[in-house]
């Protein structure tokens, strides 16, 4: 079963049923931006299998992180980075809004 896909309620098809859960990696370059170290692990966790990736304490606003390293998304973040980065992911790569 764990190797069948997965429909969810939302409508997107997961490869099959593997999912890394959200951890904070604490990758981040210290602006709230992505790293070439943070492409590489969920790079690597995609080659492994995960079927979707969930990137813990993403936060909105860089006034309250959960600590160095945590990405933001707000108005100033890069965007060409966290695209790179979801592009590294593979298949899902979801956030965990902090």
């Amino acid at each position: 079963m764990l190797g069948q896909p997965l429909t969810l309620p939302c409508g997107v098809v997961l490869k099959h049923r593997i999912a890394k859960s959200a951890m904070s990696d604490s990758l981040g370059d210290g602006t709230g931006n992505p790293t070439p170290a943070q492409r590489r692990l969920y790079a690597r966790w995609a080659q492994g299998g995960a079927a979707l990736s969930l990137i813990g304490e993403v936060q909105p606003t860089p006034r309250f992180p959960e600590k160095p390293g945590n990405l933001v998304l707000d108005p100033e973040a890069d965007l060409d980075a966290m695209r790179a980065l979801a592009a590294a992911g593979a298949g899902a790569l979801w956030l965990q809004l902090g």
